[in-house]
């Protein structure tokens, strides 16, 4: 591959993790959220690292709030993942709720 060609990842359970927390959480049809999250998985293809932060004591372990998916309740979505240098994959670990502060 040539050094000026992005770097592909591979995403791996984000699809069956989120379907699960919106199942749980009543999500199905509720506004924006379900899309501005599908756009923010596949996002991470590209570039995993963009808007999240290393978690301490995980190897290899990033957490992140997605943007733009706040609800009417104060609630933002958030999204943990594996990511794993040597064969370029990316796999999730877990959606939840983040209640602010929003930072």
């Amino acid at each position: 591959m040539p050094e000026d060609t992005p770097r592909r990842w591979r995403l791996i359970d984000f699809e069956p993790r989120f379907e699960e927390f919106m199942d749980v959480e009543g999500l199905r049809g509720y506004g924006d959220i379900e899309l501005i999250v599908w756009i923010w998985i596949h996002a991470r293809a590209r570039n995993p690292y963009a808007g999240v932060r290393r978690e301490p004591g995980f190897e290899n372990l990033w957490w992140g709030k997605i943007p733009e998916s706040a609800d009417n309740l104060g609630r933002v979505v958030t999204c943990s993942y594996f990511i794993n240098e040597v064969d370029s994959t990316i796999q999730c670990a877990t959606f939840g709720w983040h209640t602010g502060p929003f930072i």
